[in-house]
């Protein structure tokens, strides 16, 4: 019954861009299951499930902190970045969360951090979309330093 329930939240589950309640409670009943039984044949699926629903949680914030910053709100763009740094580390919009990171600290002044997680980010993420263009925002910035 509990995977049932978390199935009828999931089933659900809305675009990134609309409310996360339905996830947010489908990653609840998900969360239990696997406590409160955990060797049950649909524990291996409810944690998968789980990576899921905490993956479109951290898409939200992003898309989130994205439209904070271009609405020229690069505080309220930190705290959700700083939020899925925190709450969501192994997502995998972490590296568009360190590269959006950055353009706040360079928007607010903080060049030395901005450097920092493109540093980061083309050494961890090399091949990645995010880390390429943390690249050349490395090389266009030290060259107008």
């Amino acid at each position: 019954m509990q995977y049932r329930l978390a199935m009828s939240y999931y089933d659900q589950l809305k675009p990134v861009e609309q409310d996360q309640g339905l996830t947010a409670r489908a990653l609840d009943q998900f969360k239990k299951l696997v406590k409160e039984y955990p060797e049950s044949r649909y524990a291996p699926d409810a944690l998968a499930k789980i990576d899921i629903c905490r993956g479109r949680l951290a898409q939200k914030e992003l898309f989130i902190a994205n439209y904070y910053y271009n609405l020229g709100n690069p505080g309220a763009a930190r705290q959700r970045l700083d939020g899925i740094l925190k709450n969501y580390p192994r997502a995998l919009v972490l590296p568009e969360t360190l590269f959006l990171l950055a353009e706040v600290n360079f928007k607010e002044g903080r060049t030395d951090e901005a450097v920092q997680l493109l540093r980061r980010l083309s050494a961890e993420y090399p091949y990645s979309e995010w880390g390429k263009r943390a690249a050349q925002r490395l090389s266009a910035t030290t060259t107008t330093r």
